[in-house]
């Protein structure tokens, strides 16, 4: 008895000792679930590795203590904060849950670079909410059933995947697009749905367990239906068949014909659709380099009169989407990189009350622009050629001035005294460019930031420039002009001389290439569907030629020989938005 005692209590050691390694379990004892990790000071996700394994895939969550960003201090992390991973059944994800994250640094792309093709898209991140846990959640799709096995560092949890052998069945799940539903808690988990990301690999739907009869898809759809009428009003469910281990398309059929059959434009009497370049998304502004575009993207499902979160996409040049920031905005009516690209200005707009920030991507930071100094309505704002300070002129009340923010102090000065008026903003070469009252007269006018003399360029009243400040676009209304009729000349900022780039016609917008070798003239027409003729003006050539007619809405500067036109397209729920990429050229 004694030596069977004795040998029990070895076996008990030895166990004992294996288990105070690195590993939590052996890759043949693999886990659907695994807790661990005891409460940390100011836990922060760092970073999330992906490295390809003899085996599988390997994700590396990496913590740390503090935020430089926010906290000026980070420190080694002794073990794990609270977690518990899991694998859900089809469709089939991984799910990492954190309790009690203070710090979130790492930057949340939509892609996950994984070249075995077992992590879909990249990660679906939810916070917390009054309808579910304090817990922080995770999730990563998977194109294949897997083994989990999962070892633990300090600061380092460790997830290897490997794919099983399954067979690929078909069954049927109820989704919707109620994402932001299920974030901010009106849609509860007892409606038995889960984010999981579209076929897009940017959109994320909710979906349910799967079923093996349509029938009771259909009965889960009817209960939630009647259960959580208010978090879906205006919302839509429908009851798909997917295949295990693929994704659900975002759009319901309804929305994929109303986006791609919709009528662009009007090229020599011909109607043609395009490109929708990133539908339920609202262009914002080039990066510095012209190799991304920035995109605003409202909350999933919603129309254009519903108050909603929106989110900030880029699209490189290969039309992949990335999630460029974890950040939630209001409606962002501005946004500009700052000249080195390490900052990016958001100007947000909430009734009629704007609201200013600037996210550092080096710090992973937001700052939110005093409203007491800086004001609640921006007519015009630029970036300083050195990244460090932002020029604009704002009210605080009525009246508007023109005034400085320096980003390193936080303070907000005076540029110029007396009020000024609505008016755009430039800043190039030491010098600012907007426009003043100068003898009675509207005028555009340069202000030199050093010596602070002010010199007249002409009277005008609207203007517009070239993105390396070399010319500009000036709008006069000359007062024998009929009502709403205006003139377009363009300004070598070099040499002064001015030419006249069209004649007179309602002008509503006007604006450069991306190269600055082209200008492009939106003019207003009489129509009720093709309502603006476009224009294209060469630089070099001196030449003007009509592209095509558009449908309402607004248009920006594509890439080389491509113009970007944002508007809406029309379902039974309502009006949604969408940028289209328009070819200059037929085909």
């Amino acid at each position: 008895m004694k030596k069977l005692i004795a040998f029990m209590l070895a076996g008990i050691m030895l166990l004992c000792l294996s288990s105070c390694g690195k590993e939590t379990n052996n890759p043949s004892d693999a886990l659907n679930v695994v807790s661990g990790g005891s409460e940390q000071e100011s836990a922060n996700l760092k970073d999330i590795l992906v490295e390809k394994t003899e085996q599988g895939v390997r994700l590396v969550f990496s913590f740390v203590c503090g935020s430089e960003g926010v906290t000026a201090q980070e420190q080694a992390m002794k073990g794990l904060p609270p977690y518990t991973l899991s694998l859900t059944d089809t469709p089939y994800r991984l799910k990492l849950s954190i309790a009690a994250l203070a710090h979130w640094d790492y930057v949340n792309n939509s892609i996950i670079s994984d070249e075995t093709g077992l992590i879909q898209g990249g990660v679906v991140k939810v916070l917390p909410s009054e309808s579910r846990s304090g817990a922080t959640d995770l999730y990563f799709n998977l194109s294949s059933m897997t083994n989990m096995t999962v070892s633990e560092e300090d600061g380092r949890l460790v997830v290897d995947l490997a794919k099983k052998d399954f067979q690929a069945s078909q069954a049927y799940y109820v989704v919707g697009n109620l994402y932001y539903e299920y974030s901010e808690g009106s849609l509860p988990e007892e409606a038995e749905l889960t984010p999981t990301l579209a076929t897009d690999l940017t959109n994320v739907v909710m979906i349910s367990r799967a079923f093996g009869e349509q029938s009771e898809a259909e009965a889960l759809m009817n209960k939630i239906k009647t259960d959580f009428s208010e978090a879906l009003a205006g919302k839509e469910l429908r009851v798909i068949q997917l295949e295990a281990g693929k994704l659900p398309e975002y759009y319901a059929q309804e929305d994929l014909d109303a986006i791609n059959l919709k009528k662009v434009i009007r090229r020599d009497g011909q109607e043609e659709t395009a490109q929708a370049l990133f539908p339920d998304g609202v262009f914002i502004c080039w990066s510095p380099d012209k190799s991304t575009a920035v995109f605003s993207k409202r909350s999933e499902g919603t129309s254009y009169d519903e108050m909603a979160l929106e989110y900030l996409f880029t699209v490189d040049s290969q039309g992949v989407k990335t999630q460029l920031l974890n950040d939630e905005y209001a409606q962002i009516v501005f946004g500009a990189y700052s000249p080195d690209g390490s900052k990016l200005l958001i100007i947000e707009q909430v009734d009629e009350i704007q609201y200013c920030s600037i996210y550092d991507f080096n710090t992973h930071t937001r700052t939110n622009l005093p409203e007491e100094e800086v004001g609640t309505y921006i007519s015009g704002i630029a970036w300083a050629s050195d990244s460090q300070s932002i020029y604009m002129m704002s009210a605080v009340d009525i009246m508007l001035n023109l005034k400085k923010y320096d980003i390193a102090s936080g303070e907000t000065s005076p540029v110029s005294e007396g009020a000024g008026i609505d008016t755009s903003l430039y800043a190039f070469d030491g010098k600012l460019y907007y426009i003043d009252v100068v003898d009675e007269a509207e005028t555009l006018v340069s202000l030199e930031l050093e010596s602070g003399e002010q010199n007249e360029i002409a009277e005008v009243g609207m203007f517009s420039m070239s993105s390396d400040g070399r010319y500009i676009l000036l709008q006069s209304n000359e007062a024998d002009m009929s009502d709403g009729y205006t003139k377009l000349s363009l300004y070598d900022n070099q040499t002064g001389e001015s030419k006249e780039l069209i004649g007179e016609r309602i002008i509503s917008d006007y604006f450069f290439s991306v190269n600055n070798d082209k200008v492009y003239v939106v003019s207003d027409t009489e129509e009720d569907v093709f309502m603006h003729e476009i224009y294209c003006y060469d630089i070099a050539s001196g030449s003007l030629s009509k592209l095509f007619d558009c449908v309402n809405g607004i248009l920006d500067a594509g890439r080389e020989g491509e113009l970007l036109v944002r508007t809406t397209y029309s379902t039974s729920r309502g009006d949604f938005p969408v940028t289209y990429a328009v070819s200059e050229a037929v085909g």
